[in-house]
């Protein structure tokens, strides 16, 4: 090749690469070289931040776990939830989006919470596999009843499990849908299938291929690159308002409390050997019931005396009661005299 061609060519695609960037377009986590998102595709409302697939809300409120689930779909999109990591190059763009802070990430322990290994799940349903791409901070998950998932503070973009009642910023993340918006490089003779942080593309019946270039078959020729698809997971379906709050590590109550869902809420009841009201407990001590029996001896002595009052109280009124009572006694009595003095007349 000669050097003006190889100068042509270099500035035909420099020429190509800039009108890429001024567009606004990028790759996306999963397929960088075939899936061009525009940066122009997130929501108007809100200060969303689009990379590669996706888009990407930060709430520097605090909030608890469960809440922040239900603000993302609620409050900010119906298709939003906290975001789901499935790459290296998601979590170092959303680690530098969020600063070097805690915020909860879209992943619970699903599992019983008294077991030391749990089962972890993303907010859209998907559990998380050995195969699939984590980076917990060394040790974590822990157990202990710590059952969510954040960034940790200093913890260069590695996470750490914690309590769902803990309150912290989180972000959500709302996916780029490249099959419905023509984003996509399917084939024209492919089925463009959204799976949330990308798309996959698969050869129509007839057809073989990567789903990219698809190829028509010859008569008796069977594909060889199609694949069965697998079946989704079962997405567990929480309910915010009968939520049991006990199991799911999402109430206030003090380590030395026992917790009792009730409906839509819950109690705390300090256990044996502890005092308080179920959100502070502290041990009990002799000081401690020595003070609750003087306590009790000083309300019963008060008790004492309002009852001995409200009784002194209703002799009192009593007294006052009785002449008018006897009244009428009287008068029924002067009443008959008077009739018999009438009588004796008349005699």
């Amino acid at each position: 090749m000669s050097a003006q061609r190889l100068l042509v060519r270099q500035v035909a695609l420099l020429v190509t690469t800039l009108c890429l960037l001024q567009t606004g377009w990028s790759a996306h986590w999963s397929d960088k070289d075939r899936t061009p998102v525009r940066k122009d595709l997130c929501p108007e409302e809100g200060d969303w931040t689009q990379g590669g697939g996706s888009c990407y809300q930060l709430v520097k409120s605090p909030t608890q776990w469960i809440m922040a689930e239900y603000l993302c779909r609620e409050y900010f999109h119906q298709e939003a939830m906290p975001v789901k990591i499935t790459s290296k190059e998601e979590n170092d763009f959303v680690w530098k989006l969020i600063g070097d802070r805690d915020v909860w990430i879209g992943l619970q322990d699903i599992s019983n919470p008294d077991r030391d290994v749990g089962v972890w799940q993303w907010s859209d349903g998907t559990n998380m596999t050995r195969k699939m791409y984590k980076n917990w901070y060394p040790g974590s998950p822990n157990g202990n009843g710590e059952t969510c998932a954040l960034f940790w503070e200093g913890g260069e973009g590695t996470w750490d499990d914690v309590h769902c009642r803990e309150e912290y910023p989180f972000i959500c993340e709302l996916d780029i849908d490249e099959c419905a918006k023509g984003l996509h490089k399917c084939s024209p003779k492919a089925l463009c299938e959204n799976t949330g942080d990308g798309y996959e593309c698969e050869c129509a019946i007839g057809y073989d291929g990567d789903g990219y270039t698809c190829e028509k078959l010859k008569p008796g020729q069977q594909s060889k690159k199609q694949k069965p698809k697998e079946k989704k997971p079962k997405k567990v379906e929480r309910s915010y308002k009968d939520l049991d709050k006990c199991v799911k590590g999402l109430n206030k109550c003090a380590p030395q409390a026992i917790c009792e869902n009730v409906g839509e809420s819950y109690r705390c009841t300090c256990a044996m050997g502890y005092v308080g009201d179920g959100f502070t407990c502290q041990r009990d001590t002799p000081q401690l019931r020595e003070q609750r029996r003087k306590q009790k001896e000083l309300e019963e002595q008060q008790q004492k005396e309002q009852q001995q009052k409200e009784e002194q109280q209703k002799e009192e009124q009593q007294k006052e009661e009785q002449p008018t009572q006897e009244q009428p006694k009287e008068e029924v009595e002067s009443g008959e005299s008077d009739k018999k003095e009438e009588v004796k007349e008349e005699l």
